[in-house]
């Protein structure tokens, strides 16, 4: 009496992207907690390499449908634990792409303040057109920092799963269906 609910999860930044797809199965037998099972492990588990045979084998549907909603919970919880494991390990490089940009932009700045105050020494006044590169420094400078920071947005995922259910596998005999 053991099944295996196949999904596919996805979670997706702001923009509807996706970010981090998985395949897996949720296995479920009566009175024991379900349990999260790789693709790679499914497919040994139950023969994908293989022909898969449908022996039009009877069985109860409404309990198939009664531990759905279990299934469901355990594969958004394993999503969501994927996106916590996710987040720990891309912390660490986006604060140091956080401060690369932080400090591209402070040499930038300070390169044009300098520039400005070289052209503005003794009281000179500068030309319009020096006037006008300054501000198109200035935008592109803070193009940058936005794009950064707007790259960074870009990987953060909604903490809630789509989950597609794709095929629910059944055992018999003893064994998963082939």
């Amino acid at each position: 009496d053991e099944w295996v609910y196949v999904f596919r999860g996805v979670l997706s930044n702001q923009h509807s992207t996706p970010v981090l797809v998985d395949w897996f199965g949720v296995r479920s037998v009566p009175k024991r907690p379900a349990t999260v099972e790789s693709l790679r492990n499914l497919a040994a588990l139950v023969g994908l390499d293989q022909q898969l045979v449908n022996r039009k084998q009877k069985f109860d549907s409404e309990a198939l449908r009664g531990r759905l909603s279990s299934a469901v919970a355990t594969a958004t919880e394993y999503m969501q634990t994927l996106r916590s494991q996710r987040g720990k390990r891309l912390i660490p490089e986006l604060r140091e792409q956080k401060r690369k940009i932080e400090a591209w932009v402070e040499r930038r700045t300070t390169a044009l303040q300098k520039a400005q105050a070289d052209a503005t020494a003794s009281g000179r006044k500068p030309t319009p057109a020096q006037e006008q590169k300054w501000r198109d420094q200035e935008r592109h400078t803070e193009r940058v920092r936005e794009e950064g920071v707007a790259w960074m947005d870009r990987l953060k995922t909604s903490d809630q799963p789509y989950l597609r259910l794709c095929a629910v596998i059944g055992a018999g005999d003893g064994e998963m269906a082939r």
